[in-house]
């Protein structure tokens, strides 16, 4: 943007105050959510586009292809960034431990005793309620996620469920479980961790050396 002589902003959306949907790694967690939702997932914080009448518009998104006599390049300065941006994200194979370190926690925590007891007790929670149910990750099955409208029986669900999670602590318990396990595979791969990390911070430094210099029609704001 600098090279066309614009100024730039790099908040581009207006996010609405929509909540982001909770987690939802050992079922659904917020009482909110299943008081309104059941099992079907909050709507998305919604965005609002840069508007066209915006001068840097053009050659932000790549409307125009010259600007003041200079090519634009295709798909703009955003397009532009985006693909330099690429080129700079790390390859190491780190990062694939670091995804099987977040994969396996989970999975080896389905077996922990602390879990499995944890489990049995909601379960018993649920059967006091009136509902069936062996696992906090069942319930979501029963019903339909993709209807428009929340069923009253699916809300009455999902609101006992997050009763009885915390009547047992499940949430606190189950994270803690994996939590440790994850540790003990982040300590075996200490190393090439380590790795990833040095690559995360170079990536992160190119991201705050694109935004140093500010624009001359934008001075304060350069983005």
């Amino acid at each position: 943007m600098q090279r066309f002589d614009l100024g730039y902003h790099p908040v581009d959306t207006d996010i609405t105050d929509t909540p982001t949907p909770s987690d939802r790694r050992y079922g659904i967690s917020d009482p909110r959510e299943a008081e309104r939702y059941g099992y079907h997932l909050a709507p998305s914080p919604q965005t609002v586009p840069v508007p066209s009448t915006d001068p840097s518009y053009p050659v932000l998104y790549g409307a125009v292809s010259t600007f003041d006599g200079k090519e634009v390049p295709k798909g703009g300065c955003r397009a532009e960034a985006v693909h330099t941006w690429e080129k700079q994200r790390p390859t190491t194979k780190a990062a694939d431990v670091a995804r099987e370190i977040a994969v396996n926690g989970f999975r080896q925590s389905l077996s922990d005793p602390s879990v499995l007891k944890v489990t049995k007790q909601w379960a018993s929670c649920m059967k006091a309620e009136g509902f069936s149910y062996s696992s906090p990750l069942a319930p979501p099955r029963d019903f339909d996620l993709d209807t428009p409208a929340v069923p009253e029986d699916e809300r009455k669900v999902a609101v006992a469920d997050l009763s009885c999670k915390k009547k047992t602590n499940l949430l606190n318990v189950w994270f803690n479980a994996e939590s440790r396990i994850q540790r003990a595979d982040i300590q075996a791969n200490k190393a090439r961790l380590a790795q990833l990390s040095a690559e995360h911070g170079k990536v992160a430094e190119f991201a705050r050396s694109t935004g140093s210099a500010p624009s001359k029609a934008s001075p304060s704001n350069g983005g």
